[in-house]
């Protein structure tokens, strides 16, 4: 265990287990059997580990599970332990039996703490990437279905979520959708959870049932649209979806934006957030939203004149992204022209008050 340990060591170790398998699991193995732990938590034991289960036996396999079932939730969510975990994953995927016990092991250590981990959540995405939606991960779905605000609220639990509907079966991603439609209002205000929104409205795989699936979210979306884009990360998600989004989706939600609520497009576009989504707005479809917003702004001159304040850092700043980007040229000029016209007008009326 000390040799591979060591740099060269674990190397030198490594080259001659693959040349001799018998070795490695008649004699060595007994040897380092009561280190495999401490070995798979190691800089370069674990690189040794991952070589040496590319040749065990299925009887040492065993035994392996059950020497580091003590130690699994730790060796799972240490950056070293994952990649042995993950290569048992890939070594067991042909064996019913182990893969049960595999799954015994995981369902009774801390299930919850490994889906959040920074490096457990990448076993879990890796079981599901090997076994899809097969009997063996229905496990995974239910612990999801009853811990599923914790698991979305959390850094590294969302992307669990995301590999569960991308390789779900159809009845499996529904009732993620739904549970997820539930509680959108929090999810997409959320630090980590609005990832999961984008991922959603970003998914381009077969889009014509993946849009009949998610009609309800994209409903709930539209009915909120005003606030969303004027909010931090829920603007973000609206951004990522005009930029990302199959023309489907991005048409709908675009389509309903400029129909139902022209009169509240010059708000959201004076909004720190809004300006960024409107922006991806116009550089989708060949300019067709984009003559739209230049349609919203000409037709609406004489509302502009009362909401610029040239004192007001936020507006200076807006003014800046507008300046600086191509395809809202139209749009800068127009209101420089209302700029110009208001402050001929405040002049005037300092003349007449000082007359």
């Amino acid at each position: 265990s000390l040799i591979i340990k060591d740099k060269f060591g674990c190397m030198m170790m490594k080259n001659k287990i693959l040349s001799a398998p018998n070795y490695a699991n008649e004699i060595l193995f007994p040897q380092i059997k009561e280190d495999l732990p401490d070995l798979c938590y190691d800089n370069f034991g674990n690189y040794f580990m991952q070589a040496f289960l590319d040749i065990i036996s299925f009887d040492n396999l065993n035994k392996f599970l059950d020497l580091i079932s003590k130690d699994f939730t730790s060796i799972c969510t240490s950056p070293q332990g994952t990649r042995v975990i993950q290569k048992i994953v890939e070594k067991i995927s042909f064996t019913p039996m182990l893969i049960n016990k595999f799954i015994y092991i995981l369902k009774n250590d801390d299930f919850g703490l490994i889906c959040k981990s920074q490096y457990g959540n990448h076993i879990i995405q890796k079981f599901l990437l090997t076994f899809h939606s097969s009997e063996y991960t229905i496990f995974i779905y239910n612990y999801i279905y009853h811990n599923f605000i914790d698991i979305s609220n959390s850094k590294h639990g969302v992307f669990i979520i995301q590999k569960c509907i991308s390789e779900g079966n159809k009845i499996q991603r529904e009732k993620l959708y739904n549970l997820i439609n539930d509680d959108l209002s929090a999810l997409i205000q959320n630090e980590y959870g609005n990832y999961l929104i984008q991922f959603i409205l970003s998914n381009n795989i077969n889009v014509q049932e993946i849009f009949q699936e998610i009609f309800p979210i994209i409903t709930k979306i539209e009915k909120n649209l005003i606030s969303l884009c004027m909010s931090k990360y829920s603007a973000n998600v609206i951004e990522k979806c005009f930029e990302n989004s199959d023309d489907i989706i991005r048409n709908h939600i675009l389509d309903y934006l400029f129909n139902n609520y022209s009169n509240k497009i010059i708000d959201i576009f004076f909004n720190k957030y809004g300006i960024y989504a409107l922006l991806k707005a116009s550089k989708t479809q060949g300019g067709k939203y984009k003559n739209k917003l230049i349609d919203v702004f000409n037709n609406n001159s004489e509302y502009l004149k009362y909401i610029f304040d040239l004192n007001s850092r936020k507006f200076k700043k807006i003014l800046k992204i507008v300046r600086n980007n191509r395809e809202l040229e139209e749009i800068y000029k127009i209101i420089q022209d209302n700029l110009n016209s208001n402050q001929v007008e405040y002049h005037n009326k300092e003349k007449i008050d000082v007359n």
